[in-house]
């Protein structure tokens, strides 16, 4: 199953070693579209910017086959920092994958799991959707205001 596994996961350009730990991924942040670094070897989850891709479905692909083969091998500790400025409908569908896959990851009780959601401090919506993301799920997220999301990304 490995094997078939490392196939999927090189074929949407991410790899799996030999020793069954992953590679990174970095997606590059634009006006469009957020940064995203995955590090499997910290067990960070990182996304910053804003999500409108024209399809989210193709752009998120190679995060949900990372998320995928994470929690099959995650680190003891999952970091995950969401400061989004904003995102649209699609990308909303895209985080809560990445959401559910936390509990699923959770529930395993194989890793640590720490969520914080940044927000602009003049933000109130997006503030407002961390704690509407905190009523859905169980994992735990924490909402820390912040000057500029951009600062972040440097």
């Amino acid at each position: 199953m490995l094997n078939n596994l490392s196939r999927i996961l090189y074929l949407e350009g991410i790899q799996l070693s030999k020793n069954a730990t992953m590679n990174n991924l970095y997606i590059r942040m634009s006006e469009e579209t957020p940064l995203i670094n995955l590090n499997s070897e910290k067990g960070n989850v990182i996304m910053i910017g804003r999500s409108l891709p024209e399809d989210c479905n193709a752009f998120y692909a190679p995060v949900r086959k990372w998320m995928e083969a994470y929690v099959l091998h995650p680190n003891t500790k999952t970091k995950v920092d969401f400061a989004l400025e904003y995102f649209n409908t699609g990308s909303s569908a895209e985080i809560i994958r990445l959401f559910t896959r936390l509990e699923e990851l959770q529930a395993k009780g194989i890793s640590d799991i720490e969520v914080n959601w940044y927000y602009e401090e003049n933000d109130i919506d997006m503030l407002e959707t961390g704690e509407d993301f905190m009523e859905l799920f169980s994992v735990p997220i924490k909402t820390i205001p912040v000057d500029r999301i951009e600062a972040l990304s440097n």
